[in-house]
């Protein structure tokens, strides 16, 4: 599985976002380009503790546990999941700030692996080792780069 940790993926990354731009479609999904560059960010801003979200309903949490594999495997994420409702997105930026701002946060992710150890907790999914996280961010990244064609 490939991780934002690897030097090789996080430059495929980078090179996929870069192919983005202002006019790029959902071809899934309700999230215009703008929204997902601010929906992937929030994303990596939960990962390295920037912002703070919790499960409202413990049922979420319960049953987070039979997925939790799923976030860091081969198999890509299905269309249309549903979000934690913090990262529903409905105001955002210009897409040149949104993008810069993403990039920026992908960076500072890909060398931050020691921040994660031993290990860092996702507020749905509980325990997640550094590995775990990096795939997650990267499948995630991955997902979204997918839905806007790059």
């Amino acid at each position: 599985m490939k991780s934002i940790f690897e030097e090789e993926s996080y430059f495929a990354l980078v090179s996929r976002l870069d192919k983005l731009t202002n006019e790029s479609e959902s071809q899934w999904g309700k999230m215009n380009v703008q929204q997902m560059l601010v929906h992937c960010r929030k994303s990596i801003e939960l990962a390295m503790g920037d912002i703070n979200v919790q499960a409202r309903n413990p049922l979420v949490k319960f049953f987070a546990g039979f997925f939790k594999a799923s976030l860091y495997n081969d198999k890509p994420f299905r269309k249309n999941l549903k979000t934690l409702n913090e990262l529903v997105i409905k105001d955002h930026g210009s897409f040149e700030v949104e993008h810069r701002k993403l990039k920026r946060l992908m960076h500072r992710m890909h060398t931050a692996e020691k921040f994660f150890f031993p290990y860092t907790a996702h507020p749905i999914f509980g325990r997640l080792e550094p590995d775990m996280w990096g795939q997650l961010i990267y499948k995630h990244l991955d997902h979204h780069f997918k839905q806007f064609g790059v």
